[in-house]
C-alpha cells in the first residue's frame, strides 16, 4: 500500500518503509516512480513497530507543520504512529505512539507494557523511540474494529461492529513533537439508523461530513471477512448532532463464487471510492 503526503499534489509517496517520488508526465508503465529514501533505521531504533508488528501506511498527515505516517496491520490489531525530524534524522520515520486493541497481544513486544490484559496508548514521551517504562496509557477492555479512520486533524474514529463509534481527539503535540491521544479525552456515539453492524468510518472535518459503512436489516450481515458492508450512508452535521443520512448507497454484493464484496472504502473530496476483494475493481461514486 502508498499513500501520498498532503500537499504534495501526489508526487511524494510513503509505504511502510519507503518514500517514492513521482513524475506522472512519464507515460510508459512503471517509469513515474523513484526510490527516494528508506524510512527505517533498525540501528537506531531496535524497538521500531515496523520490525515487530509489520503493518502498511494508510494515512499520513500534516499535524500543526509537521508530517506523521499512520501505519495499521490486516488484523486490525494496531495503529503505530511515526514522526519526523530531519534536522537529527532525515527521512527516517521515528516511533511516536501505537494503539495496540487486541486482548491478548502477541509474543512479548513491545517492552515495558502493561502486564493487564486490555487495550492501550504508548506515546513517546522522553523522544528516544524506545518504549520505555511510564510511557502507556492502559484502559480495560478490548478496542478492536474493521473500521479504523484518522482524520485531517488527527483525530482517530473507530466503528465498531455493535458497539457504535468512538473518538479519540488528537490534543496537540508534547515537546518531543509525538500526538497526544487518551482515553480520557474520547467521545463515544450510538450507532445511528440504519446500521445494526458498523464495518467502515470515514470523518472529514471540513464538511463536518461523516461516511459510515456496514450492514442493515434489509442487508444483513454475511460472515465474508473483513469487509466494508453492504450500505453506505452519509451524514452531514454529525458534530452537531445529526443522525439522518443525505443518502444511502447499496454496494455491489453477491455471496457464493464469484464472490463479490467491497473490502476497501474511502473518501476524497467530491469521491468515494470502494474496491471489490477478488477482481480489484475500483468503484468510485460522486459523494455529493
Amino acid at each position: 500500500m502508498a499513500v501520498a503526503a498532503p500537499g504534495t499534489n501526489g508526487n511524494s509517496v510513503y509505504t511502510a518503509h519507503e518514500r517514492f517520488s513521482m513524475d506522472y508526465t512519464r507515460r510508459a508503465p512503471g517509469s513515474e516512480w523513484n526510490y527516494t529514501a528508506y524510512t527505517l533505521n533498525r540501528f537506531r531504533y531496535p524497538e521500531d513497530p515496523r520490525l515487530h508488528l509489520g503493518g502498511y501506511v494508510f494515512a499520513v498527515r500534516n499535524l500543526h507543520g509537521k508530517r506523521f505516517l499512520y501505519l495499521t496491520d490486516m488484523y486490525a490489531d494496531q495503529i503505530s504512529i511515526f514522526r519526523f525530524n530531519p534536522e537529527t534524522d532525515g527521512e527516517v520515520a521515528i516511533p511516536s505512539g501505537l494503539f495496540l486493541f487486541k486482548r491478548e497481544h502477541r509474543g512479548a513486544w513491545p517492552p515495558n507494557r502493561p502486564a493487564a490484559p486490555g487495550e492501550f496508548i504508548w506515546r513517546d514521551r522522553n523522544g528516544n523511540g524506545a518504549f520505555d517504562l511510564g510511557e502507556y496509557e492502559r484502559r480495560e477492555g478490548e478496542g478492536s474494529s474493521w473500521g479504523r479512520f484518522v482524520d485531517t486533524r488527527g483525530d482517530l474514529w473507530q466503528a465498531f461492529d455493535t458497539a457504535g463509534i468512538r473518538q479519540i481527539p488528537c490534543e496537540g503535540l508534547d515537546r518531543h513533537g509525538n500526538p497526544i491521544y487518551s482515553y480520557i479525552a474520547a467521545r463515544t456515539f450510538p450507532m445511528p439508523e440504519p446500521f445494526n453492524r458498523l464495518q467502515r468510518v470515514v470523518y472529514q472535518p471540513e464538511t463536518d461530513t461523516m461516511y459510515l459503512a456496514g450492514f442493515t436489516s434489509q442487508h444483513p450481515y454475511d460472515e465474508i471477512w473483513g469487509v466494508v458492508g453492504r450500505v453506505v450512508c452519509r451524514y452531514d452535521r454529525w458534530s452537531q448532532g445529526n443522525r439522518i443520512s443525505r443518502w444511502q448507497l447499496t454496494l455491489p454484493f453477491r455471496k457464493g463464487e464469484p464472490m463479490k464484496a467491497m473490502k476497501a472504502m474511502h473518501v476524497e473530496g467530491d469521491y468515494l471510492f470502494a474496491v471489490d476483494v477478488r477482481e480489484a475493481n475500483v468503484y468510485v461514486y460522486r459523494a455529493s
